[in-house]
């Protein structure tokens, strides 16, 4: 499979979400948590007692969290959590001003990890480093581990890593792809048109031969 700029674009993108920005926002998440509790309330431990205290916290918004989402909230293991649980969490604090950067943050990781078509063009993967830099800068944070991820040459093991992704995308049907699949029996040859999207998928049958 042949790799385009666009796709090296994306691999970046998600990388620079994956390497740099989660851990990053696990610390925030600790340190705001442990400067906003309640006075007499033990800091956070990544137990399951500050799991069940942050579910406290969340009250309402349990109700549309996928179960695994749950669960992982619930054992409290930040360095176990993924984009999704860290900013299901981060929105239980006080953000104050700063939640339009997470909010920021939040489109931009699942326009990375859910894109309907593959790969980012050049203003896209600015747009993506721009606004993550952005966040870096609020926050103190060193710029230059992004810009170093942005620039770097993709190593060869990258570069494996990325065209598994790619592939594994295609045979998911994401980007939309078509597949066809051919097949005869004794008495007629059927050929099934599958055209998958990422909500589910619709099938159209041709028969001919009969």
């Amino acid at each position: 499979m042949e790799v385009t700029e666009e796709d090296e674009n994306l691999f970046r993108g998600r990388k620079v979400i994956e390497d740099e920005l989660l851990p990053r926002l696990r610390e925030y998440f600790k340190r705001t948590w442990n400067g906003q509790r309640q006075q007499g309330t033990p800091a956070w431990s990544d137990s399951p007692d500050d799991g069940k205290a942050l579910q406290l916290k969340l009250k309402s918004q349990l109700r549309n969290l996928d179960k695994n989402v749950k669960k992982n909230l619930q054992c409290g293991k930040t360095a176990e959590w993924d984009a999704t649980c860290l900013f299901t969490a981060i929105s239980a604090l006080d953000l104050g001003k700063e939640k339009s950067i997470f909010h920021a943050l939040k489109n931009t990781r699942n326009e990375l990890f859910h894109k309907p078509h593959g790969g980012l063009c050049n203003s896209e993967k600015d747009a993506v480093f721009t606004t993550i830099k952005n966040a870096y800068r609020k926050f103190n944070w060193p710029v230059d581990d992004v810009n170093n991820i942005e620039k770097a040459p993709i190593t060869t093991e990258e570069l494996k890593k990325l065209k598994t992704q790619l592939e594994s995308e295609k045979r998911k049907g994401m980007p939309l792809k078509m597949q066809l699949i051919t097949f005869s029996t004794t008495t007629a040859s059927f050929l099934y048109l599958h055209e998958y999207y990422e909500r589910g998928c619709r099938s159209l049958v041709f028969h001919h031969g009969l």
